[in-house]
């Protein structure tokens, strides 16, 4: 019976690393979605009678991925314009309703300068206050309530949009879940190390709607020539089995003349499909069939027996994790 169908759900948590100093400087937790997608541009060559296709050729290839956060975080705008976050006293607009007792009302806060009210009849005027204190009974005004316009100053997270500054590269990290009817089965993990944020943003301030902010970008490639590379790890922790091994090379050759000849095995685990083999000679045991033709030690080194054979002979090296085996032919030549 086959494996379940696994499918990649949920929306994945993003990480941000600078790769300056090595720190993390977002951690997404909410994301309404995150997407990557990969395009890559292709040539046609076409020639000889009926312009028959001779040539499909690939280039340009760009990885864009896109991260939608349903809060918004100063941070988000603070990598879009490459800035940091300043934490400092700035001079901040407040609107407030003051209620009047005798035509004087007291504010929330102390203001800089001048208070802007707007009195019952719709005008707005100007007066100077006392402190957190206003006077508008000269206004006419005795115990009504006023909406009020004024500066103050009060610590805030501070962000400069500047023209000249753009935003930088940072090392992205992905995770998302594989799940199957039966649950949960697997993690993935994609990293782009040199992930380049395309500095755009919009704040959505519609009356009917909760702003979202999202962070687009191309990956780069790093100095290997990648852009990403992804990692998906069993939730169970189990790593996926061998389907055989294969020692290389199959036959090895000795000269009966030269008896320091010797030949280094290299056994690869092979997976099957898509996958790619693996080295694992460090896993093997490795024995002679006929020490006295050929031996082979712990590392899979064959080398000529103490004394070495006479031409013509031969013997079998056989190498084995434990539960996959495979064989290399050793003859002795002249």
């Amino acid at each position: 019976m086959g494996a379940e169908k696994q499918f990649l759900t949920s929306v994945a948590d993003a990480y941000l690393f600078d790769t300056d100093n090595d720190t993390l400087v977002l951690k997404g937790k909410t994301l309404l979605n995150s997407s990557i997608e990969q395009a890559v541009e292709n040539q046609e060559i076409r020639g000889g009678k009926g312009s028959q296709l001779q040539l499909d050729y690939n280039y340009a290839k760009t990885l864009n991925i896109s991260i939608e956060e349903s809060q918004v975080l100063e941070d988000y705008i603070a990598l879009q314009n490459n800035q940091p976050i300043a934490n400092e006293l700035r001079d901040y607009y407040i609107e407030e309703n003051v209620t009047l007792s005798s035509g004087t009302g007291t504010l929330s806060n102390t203001p800089i300068n001048n208070v802007y009210v707007t009195m019952p009849n719709g005008n707005n005027i100007t007066i100077t206050p006392t402190g957190d204190s206003i006077d508008l009974s000269s206004n006419g005004l005795t115990n009504e309530t006023v909406k009020v316009v004024y500066r103050y100053e009060t610590s805030a997270d501070h962000i400069v949009i500047n023209a000249d500054e753009f935003p930088k590269s940072y090392k992205l990290v992905l995770n998302a879940d594989f799940r199957t009817k039966s649950g949960k089965t697997a993690e993935m993990q994609l990293t782009v190390p040199k992930y380049k944020i395309d500095g755009n943003f919009t704040l959505d301030l519609s009356h009917d709607g909760v702003s979202s902010f999202t962070i687009n970008g191309k990956a780069l490639a790093d100095d290997n020539n990648n852009y990403a590379h992804i990692d998906v790890i069993p939730v169970n922790g189990t790593s996926k089995e061998l389907a055989a091994i294969a020692a290389t090379p199959t036959e090895v050759e000795l000269s009966a003349s030269n008896a320091s000849d010797e030949q280094q095995l290299t056994v690869y685990g092979i997976y099957g499909g898509s996958y790619a083999n693996t080295i694992v000679t460090d896993d093997c045991t490795f024995t002679s069939d006929d020490t006295s033709v050929a031996k082979v030690d712990a590392n899979g080194l064959i080398t000529h027996a103490d004394t070495p054979a006479t031409s013509g002979s031969s013997t079998v090296i056989r190498v084995t994790n434990g539960s996959l085996v495979d064989t290399v032919q050793v003859d002795i030549i002249a």
